[in-house]
C-alpha cells in the first residue's frame, strides 16, 4: 500500500451496524413471506381458509435463506456452494412470490367486494397450477439467460482536435465469489484480448465477499491488468465485506484503486478520477461534497473520466469538466420488473448511455449477477468505449 492510501483512513462497518442491518432485513422478510404463505393457504386449500402451515412453512423458508446467506458470507468456501445456491435461489423465489402474491392479493380483495371466494371461481384450479409453471419457466429462461455476456460498443465524441482515440473497456459488478466461474472469467479475458482496449475500468462489486476466499480468482485478476492498466474503485459490497481488505487485495494484484483520488494514465494521458460508493461516506452531501472536490483538486490538464459505482450526480459533475462517467450497480434490476425500481431511483440514467451537454455517461448493467444467477428482461454485458474527437 502506498503511503497515500496508508495515511487516509478506510471506513468499514461496525459489528453494531450489521447486526441492525441483519435484523431489519430479517424481520422485512419474515413479514413478507408470512403474508405470502397466507396468500397460498387461500389459494391451495380447498375452501380458501387461512392456515397456520401455509404460513409458518413460508417463514421457515425466509429464515432458510437468510442464515444461508449470513452463514456463507461468513464462511465463503466451497463447503458452502450447496448452501449458497439454494438460499441465493430463494431470493429469485421470494422476488417472484411477492409479485405473484400481490397480484393475487389485489384478485382476493376483488372477489370477496362481490361476496365470492377464490375455491368458488371456475379458474382457480387452473391458477393452481399455472404458479408454479410460471416460476419453473421464469427460472429455466433466467437461468440461461444470465449465462450469456453481451459485447457492447459505443463512441463518445469527447476527445479534443487531434487527439488519438482511446479505447476503454468497462466491466462492472463481477461479484467474485462461489457462483462465479471459469467460463465467465474467461469470457472477459477472451473478450479484451481481441478488443485490445488502452484502459481497463472495474466500476465496483467486483467481489462478493471478503478476499481471504477468493485465492482461486488472483490468476484471473493478474490476467486481467496484463492486457492494459486497470482502474477501479469501491462499490457496496467492498464495503459490507471489508473495504480495507478489498482495497489491498485489488492494489497488491496490479489494480489501481482510485479510493477517492485520481491519477493520469501514462499511455493515455486520460485524468481517470475515482471516488468510493456512498455506503463509504457517513450520509449524501459528504459523498457528492468528494466528488466536488475530488473533480475540482485533480491538478492535471486534459480529458476527465470519471468512475462513480452508483449512477449518481452526473449531471454535476458533467458541469465541473467530467468528459465521461462510468458506472454500474442497478444491473438494470436483473430481475423484472424491478428495473422499473432502479429507473425511478436513478433519474439521470440507470443503464445504457446517457448524455448531458457535451459529457456522457455508461451505466452497465453487470458483467455478473449478484444473488441468484439469473437474469429476466436485462442481459450481462461488457462495454468497450471508443472516446473519439469531438
Amino acid at each position: 500500500m502506498s503511503d497515500e492510501r496508508k495515511e487516509k483512513e478506510v471506513p468499514e462497518r461496525s459489528l453494531g451496524e450489521m447486526l441492525i442491518f441483519f435484523t431489519s432485513v430479517s424481520i422485512f422478510f419474515m413479514v413478507i413471506f408470512a403474508w405470502i404463505g397466507l396468500i397460498m393457504s387461500i389459494i391451495y386449500t380447498p375452501d380458501s381458509s387461512i392456515r397456520l402451515v401455509f404460513i409458518l412453512s413460508a417463514v421457515g423458508s425466509s429464515f432458510f435463506i437468510i442464515a444461508g446467506q449470513f452463514l456463507t458470507h461468513a464462511n465463503h468456501s466451497k463447503p458452502m456452494f450447496p448452501l449458497y445456491l439454494l438460499s441465493s435461489m430463494g431470493l429469485a423465489l421470494f422476488f417472484y412470490m411477492f409479485v405473484i402474491s400481490a397480484i393475487g392479493t389485489i384478485y382476493i380483495l376483488i372477489l370477496l367486494l362481490f361476496g365470492s371466494y377464490f375455491h368458488d371461481i371456475p379458474v382457480a384450479p387452473i391458477i393452481r397450477i399455472s404458479i408454479p409453471a410460471i416460476i419453473t419457466i421464469i427460472f429455466i429462461h433466467g437461468l440461461i439467460n444470465a449465462r450469456y455476456l453481451r459485447r457492447r460498443h459505443v463512441e463518445v465524441p469527447v476527445l479534443g482536435r487531434g487527439k488519438k482515440p482511446v479505447r476503454i473497456a468497462l466491466i462492472s459488478d463481477i461479484h467474485l465469489g462461489l457462483l462465479v466461474g471459469s467460463t465467465r472469467l474467461n469470457a472477459v479475458l477472451d473478450t479484451l484480448k481481441k478488443e485490445g482496449p488502452d484502459i481497463i475500468v472495474s466500476a465496483g462489486d467486483l467481489l462478493d465477499t471478503n478476499p481471504r476466499f477468493l485465492d482461486r480468482f488472483e490468476p484471473f485478476i493478474k490476467d486481467l491488468v496484463s492486457i492494459a492498466p486497470t482502474y477501479g474503485v469501491i462499490g457496496n459490497h467492498e464495503f459490507y465485506n471489508g473495504m480495507a481488505d478489498s482495497i489491498d487485495w485489488m492494489h497488491r494484484l496490479g489494480m489501481t484503486v482510485l479510493d477517492d483520488r485520481s491519477v493520469k494514465d501514462r499511455r493515455t494521458g486520460i485524468i481517470m478520477v475515482g471516488v468510493s460508493d456512498p455506503s463509504a461516506f457517513r450520509n449524501r452531501e459528504e459523498y457528492r461534497s468528494k466528488i466536488h472536490e475530488l473533480i475540482e483538486t485533480s491538478r492535471e490538464s486534459g480529458t476527465k473520466v470519471m468512475i462513480n459505482h452508483q449512477p449518481m450526480f452526473f449531471h454535476e459533475a458533467a458541469e465541473k469538466g467530467v468528459s465521461l462517467q462510468l458506472s454500474g450497480h442497478t444491473h438494470a434490476g436483473q430481475l423484472w420488473p424491478f428495473g422499473y425500481t432502479t429507473k425511478a431511483m436513478f433519474k439521470e440514467g440507470d443503464r445504457g448511455l446517457h448524455r448531458f451537454r457535451d459529457s456522457f455517461m455508461y451505466v452497465c448493467t453487470g458483467t455478473g449477477t449478484w444473488g441468484p444467477p439469473m437474469r429476466i428482461g436485462t442481459s450481462s454485458e461488457m462495454i468497450i468505449i471508443d472516446m473519439i474527437e469531438k
